[in-house]
């Protein structure tokens, strides 16, 4: 099992006094933000000896039909477009997307020392049962 981001978001109160609770989940009440997403950097989830490495690990349960306009369509595309509208620096993350099985086969690498790019790890130690040979 691999632990999301859990913690209080001071920013998003409940009756503008209570800390909701920020558990990367993304619904249609809930969509992500540049702000969520600095709050999901600021949990600092990493493998303990490895800090060059942040997890966020994001979900939804699901395209239920509350939540697909907001999967589909303009939120997601103005998140995905804040993110790489992001001026890259030194401190600036890189984000790598990732399924479910290669986060963990990253997560396997750091746990082993492994260092630099997460990208050369998304088949570490569980490879794909989906293979689709190219054919020319």
């Amino acid at each position: 099992m691999v632990q999301g981001p859990l913690g209080l978001n001071w920013e998003k109160r409940k009756w503008g006094l209570l800390p909701r609770i920020e558990n990367g989940s993304l619904t249609a009440a809930n969509p992500p933000t540049l702000k969520r997403m600095k709050l999901w950097e600021n949990m600092k989830i990493q493998v303990s000896g490895l800090d060059q490495w942040t997890f966020i690990k994001l979900y939804t349960h699901g395209a239920l039909p509350v939540n697909q306009a907001m999967l589909l369509g303009k939120p997601m595309a103005e998140f995905y477009k804040a993110i790489d509208g992001l001026t890259l620096s030194e401190s600036t993350p890189k984000v790598h997307y990732a399924t479910a099985r290669e986060m963990v086969n990253m997560i396997h690498a750091a746990e082993d020392g492994m260092t630099g790019s997460p990208d050369d790890y998304r088949n570490y130690r569980y490879r794909s049962i989906m293979h689709c040979p190219v054919k020319n």
